[in-house]
């Protein structure tokens, strides 16, 4: 069912897709989609959540892996998180997303999708203490928020990039790796 809301999602827009369309497509019936996605926002939450888990898994592998240095191994969780974002959901499919988590901060999906952000800056904690442990960050980096300035960075790159659907992701991908280059530079640099 998420496959083919995925397909219709990518090929007609989030808007207009129906959840009946969407379990033609599945080749269920209306009820049994019903029984597992109330809304067309649950079906795009459990869309989200299946993007956002490919990026925990591949950041696990990093997190577990060998540090070469700190703009290296946080790049690398960066992309983790970012770049196969292009691979699935469409930027009209995340504008969505976001719009459904700002505009209803109470709700399910927005509770649900603050967990993910959540559990994403977790991540770039626990790399940015590993590194300060192995040496590649100095001891005087706050690590909380250092997390929180390359995980908001990114996120806002990130907004800039599905907002202009004429930018690849390529050069969204360099943009960010960018960025993150200079903030980890001045962390290395900064003194207490």
């Amino acid at each position: 069912m998420m496959k083919a809301a995925m397909s219709l999602f990518g090929s007609r827009g989030y808007e207009s897709v129906k959840l009946e369309e969407i379990a033609h497509e599945a080749g269920v019936s209306p009820g049994t989609l019903y029984s597992y996605f109330k809304t067309k926002n649950d079906l795009l939450l459990a869309v989200l959540i299946q993007d956002f888990e490919l990026g925990f898994k591949n950041g696990r592998l990093i997190l577990e892996g060998p540090l070469s240095d700190g703009i290296t191994a946080i790049n690398q969780l960066l992309l983790a998180h970012f770049s196969r974002r292009q691979h699935g959901l469409t930027e009209d499919m995340w504008r969505f997303a976001i719009a459904a988590f700002i505009s209803h901060p109470d709700t399910h999906f927005a509770i649900e999708y603050e967990k993910c952000l959540t559990q994403m800056h977790n991540q770039f904690l626990i790399l940015i203490q590993k590194l300060k442990v192995e040496g590649h960050l100095p001891n005087y980096v706050y690590a909380d928020n250092l997390a929180s300035v390359i995980t908001n960075s990114a996120i806002m790159s990130f907004l800039k990039f599905i907002r202009k659907p004429n930018v690849s992701s390529e050069k969204f991908e360099a943009k960010l790796l960018s960025q993150n280059s200079q903030l980890i530079k001045l962390a290395q640099q900064a003194s207490v």
